[in-house]
């Protein structure tokens, strides 16, 4: 499927479920979406444009549940507004153009359970209040041009199993909280301007991949 989002498509009032993944849609996304009930979206995959977080988007906040974006066009910065969508489980926006901070508000979905940021073109420091996404099984934030250290708090999400930072310019240690990542299979933090020592890993008895370079 190519062109633009078809307006019948958008045109069914009671639409809970959109899985238009891997085809060649570009474009805006239409106004209309918004006005759905949708609990589920996936729009990975195409070559969608412009700024995905207009004020008719936000309208989806009340309902939607996973939201799969990644591998577009996408540009623009995240909004603090973001916050609204309070019932996301799986916030998937990675390899898109967006710029800005990651806005400190994203860490009011409580419910998440994988946030992916990667490769975009992000900047400033990884929220400070990152603990508050305790349910988190999956950070992916490489590939972007975060600076500052890697939060204390970070060591908090002890349900990760996937967690990347690689290719960022971060700095200083690894908190040695990292040490509690008991169900990590991969560990990603190279490329970054890291240093001190590296905690004790031998908890992470499921670890497929790590790879370390200061």
């Amino acid at each position: 499927m190519n062109g633009v989002l078809p307006n019948e498509v958008t045109s069914i009032n009671t639409l809970e479920i959109l899985n238009l993944f891997g085809n060649s849609l570009s474009g805006a996304l239409p106004a209309r979406l918004g006005k759905l009930p949708l609990t589920f979206l996936d729009i990975e995959m195409n070559a969608f444009s412009g700024n995905l977080f207009t004020e008719s988007f936000l309208k989806l906040a009340d309902t939607l549940t996973i939201l799969h974006a990644s591998f577009n066009q996408f540009s623009g910065a995240v909004p603090d507004s973001i916050s609204k969508f309070s019932l996301l489980t799986e916030l998937w926006i990675g390899n898109n153009i967006f710029v800005g901070i990651i806005p400190e508000s994203i860490t009011s979905l409580e419910n998440l359970e994988s946030l992916i940021l990667k490769d975009n073109d992000f900047s400033g420091g990884i929220p400070s209040s990152i603990e508050k996404l305790s349910g988190l099984s999956v950070l992916l934030l490489d590939d972007n041009s975060l600076t500052g250290g890697i939060p204390e708090g970070m060591s908090e999400l002890v349900k990760l199993k996937q967690l990347a930072l690689n290719n960022n310019t971060l700095v200083g240690p690894i908190p040695a909280g990292f040490k509690n990542f008991k169900q990590m299979t991969t560990f990603r933090v190279f490329e970054n301007r890291l240093n001190g020592s590296i905690p004790v890993l031998t908890e992470m008895k499921f670890l497929g991949k790590f790879i370390q370079a200061f």
